[in-house]
């Protein structure tokens, strides 16, 4: 018996060690293979993810339709797509938002802060980060807020942004490079998800391999769920009590938002990429942020009436969309300026 149970332990061991060899040697493989591609995102122990620094992008993408349209990307060393002159005396915007704001859908000269940027005499800043949350946007206002010293703060809000400040709500959230990277406003604290989310971190941060592993996993949950999470919790009791806290931990996140934005004396606006109810329009007036909700029904009706607005994922804006997105915050932002 202990001859059997020797030879087995022997025989686990080798197993072991040649998957952890083939493991470091596909991480190798995979880190050599990949080492020139662009990172647009980098690990970040505060915000989770942000924006990499001093970067390029060059490309092409297809909008829903097909459509081909050039990509051109430049990131700053702060990691902002747009970084206007902080020492000029015209009015200062700062942007900051999740994907429709930060994601690589869009060149900086054609989205909608480029527009805003080439149709009002002043100086734009915009940044964020694909999947952000409220918390992610203002732990990024701390940190720049007090070096640009904007006039005007414009946060870009999406509903799904309910989702994403809450805990509990993204216990289920099948986007484990977002929910085990971020960090949560929880009980009057900031916190990270703790235990296994530890481990992910870790493996995250120095594997490629497990990332890569991590979005195959992700892409099939995804066909099999046809979403974010499994109809179940969708439709049940406990996701609509979840959505319910989720409202008051936003509203507490964008009076916060607002308490930094009045530090410098700025105003601070708010517009949402997609309608939902006209929730955040509440939210936000009941905190003091100017609510503009001319800009997604603007991209709405141009949508309804056939005009493609859509990049190739579905979701978010091509050139038309930001262009239509922008020109509808050109408007509205001269109204203020002239204030």
């Amino acid at each position: 018996m202990n001859y059997i149970v020797k030879i087995l332990s022997i025989n686990l061991g080798i197993l072991t060690f040649l998957l952890f060899f083939a493991f470091i040697t596909a991480q190798i493989y995979h880190s050599i293979k990949h080492r020139n591609q662009v990172n647009y995102y980098s690990y970040d122990k505060q915000l989770g993810w942000v924006i990499t620094p001093k970067k390029k992008i060059q490309k092409f993408a297809s909008d829903k339709t097909g459509r081909q349209y050039k990509i051109n990307i430049t990131t700053n060393e702060h990691g902002f797509r747009a970084w206007g002159n902080i020492d000029s005396k015209k009015k200062k915007i700062l942007f900051i938002g999740d994907s429709f704001t930060a994601d690589p859908n869009m060149s900086d000269a054609d989205s909608y802060f480029g527009v805003v940027a080439k149709g009002l005499p002043v100086e734009v800043f915009a940044t964020g980060g694909g999947g952000y949350g409220t918390l992610q946007e203002l732990l990024l206002l701390q940190k720049f807020i007090k070096v640009i010293h904007p006039d005007f703060v414009v946060l870009q809000f999406h509903p799904n942004d309910y989702i994403n400040n809450s805990l509990a709500l993204e216990e289920n959230f099948i986007v484990r490079n977002q929910k085990n990277l971020r960090p949560y406003f929880h009980a009057g604290s900031i916190i990270q998800r703790q235990g296994i989310a530890s481990i992910y971190r870790l493996l995250y941060h120095y594997s490629s391999i497990f990332r890569l592993l991590d979005i195959h996993l992700q892409q099939y949950q995804y066909e099999k769920y046809k979403g974010y999470y499994s109809r179940e919790f969708v439709g049940s009791l406990m996701h609509k009590k979840l959505m319910n806290e989720s409202y008051e931990i936003t509203r507490n996140l964008l009076e916060k938002f607002v308490s930094e934005v009045k530090s410098v004396g700025a105003k601070g606006l708010i517009f949402s990429c997609r309608e939902n109810k006209n929730k955040w329009i509440e939210l936000s007036n009941s905190v003091g942020l100017k609510p503009l909700p001319d800009v997604a029904m603007a991209v709405r009706n141009a949508e309804s009436s056939g005009i493609s607005v859509r990049a190739a994922d579905g979701a978010h804006w091509n050139d038309l969309g930001h262009q239509i997105a922008g020109k509808v915050l050109t408007k509205a932002l001269a109204s203020i300026l002239l204030q």
